[in-house]
C-alpha cells in the first residue's frame, strides 16, 4: 500500500512537471502542531485527544501551470518531542490576488517512530491552507491537514489509548491532524 501510494505520488509530480511553464526549487521551515484524536466507535463514546507542538523544515518545488494556477509538492521532515514524521505534500495553489494564494491537496505522512502495531505508521491526508508571497523569494504560509485514514488497525484494548481498562478492547479510531505555519525561501 505504502509503495503504491509513493508511486502515485512521483507519478503525478512527474506529469505535473511535464505540463509545467517553470519550475522553482526552494526551502520551508516553521512551528508544526500534531493532533491526535482517538474515538471509540460506540455510539456515546468517549474521546480523547492529545496535542504537541515541534518544527519542520523541507524543500519544494513550485511549477507554475499558468500565471493562477501552481503546483507544489514538497518534501517535509516534522519533529514533536522526539517523534518524527515525513510529509509528502502536493498542494495545487490558486492565487486569487498577486501575492496571495489558496492551496489545497493530498499530503502522506509517514511516522518515523514504530508503531508498536497499535497505529499504522503512514496517513493520507487532505491538506488547506493559504499564503502570501513577501517577495520574488520569500514567501510564508499556513497550513491544515485533515487526516483521510485511520491510523489504528484493528480492535485494541482501550487502556493503549488512556481510556478506562474496564472498557476492554474494542475498535478505535484514530486520526492525526496537522497544523504548520511557516517562511519559505525560493531560489
Amino acid at each position: 500500500m505504502k509503495k503504491r501510494i509513493a508511486l502515485l505520488l512521483i507519478l503525478i509530480s512527474s506529469i505535473t512537471i511535464a505540463w509545467a511553464q517553470s519550475t522553482t526549487f526552494g526551502v520551508n521551515a516553521g512551528l508544526y502542531n500534531v493532533t491526535a484524536t482517538a474515538k471509540l466507535e460506540a455510539q456515546d463514546a468517549p474521546r480523547s485527544s492529545e496535542s504537541d507542538a515541534g518544527f519542520y523544515l523541507g524543500i519544494l518545488a513550485d511549477i507554475s501551470l499558468s500565471d493562477k494556477v501552481h503546483v507544489q509538492p514538497a518534501v517535509n521532515y516534522a519533529n514533536t518531542s522526539g517523534d518524527g514524521w515525513v510529509q509528502l505534500p502536493i498542494m495545487f495553489k490558486y492565487y486569487a490576488a498577486p501575492k496571495f494564494y489558496l492551496q489545497a491537496g493530498p499530503q502522506g505522512t509517514f511516522s518515523l517512530e514504530d508503531g508498536g502495531g497499535i497505529v499504522n505508521t503512514f496517513g493520507l491526508d487532505l491538506g488547506f491552507g493559504l499564503g502570501f508571497d513577501i517577495d520574488k523569494h520569500f514567501f510564508i504560509e499556513a497550513r491544515y491537514a485533515l487526516e483521510l485514514t485511520d491510523r489504528t488497525p484493528d480492535a485494541i484494548a482501550a487502556s493503549s489509548f488512556g481510556f478506562d481498562p474496564s472498557l476492554g478492547s474494542f475498535d478505535i479510531r484514530t486520526k492525526l491532524n496537522t497544523l504548520q505555519f511557516g517562511l519559505g525561501y525560493r531560489f
